[in-house]
């Protein structure tokens, strides 16, 4: 049991895909900010997107997070790594250090392959 609320202002979505996009419009609406990563953009969304290369534990994540931030891991399984959890171990070193109020992992049905 949580003994105190849990408050945020920001959201960061990393691997900011189908189910990242809605959540961002989501967010907005109940008026937070929404930060966001993906590998490529098609179009450019409406909140505000930063290039940050999950693989590197020396990158940019103590600049993006704080007590404020809520992160919402939605990345896929990245391909060539031998240890496809290294990414999700540095973003998550690095939300402790940062104290952010939450973290969520999404997985995605896609790891499953296409079964016919």
């Amino acid at each position: 049991m949580i003994n105190s609320p849990v408050s945020f202002d920001t959201i960061m979505i990393v691997g900011c895909g189908y189910t990242g996009t809605r959540l961002a419009s989501l967010a907005q609406a109940a008026g937070m900010k929404v930060v966001a990563t993906r590998r490529v953009w098609e179009e450019s969304p409406n909140f505000d997107t930063v290039n940050l290369d999950v693989t590197d534990a020396s990158g940019r994540w103590a600049d993006l997070l704080s007590p404020s931030t809520f992160v919402v891991w939605s990345v896929p399984t990245l391909p060539k790594l031998d240890d496809h959890l290294e990414p999700l171990r540095i973003a998550l070193a690095a939300a402790r250090a940062a104290k952010v109020a939450g973290f969520i992992y999404i997985s995605s049905t896609s790891v499953f392959g296409d079964h016919g």
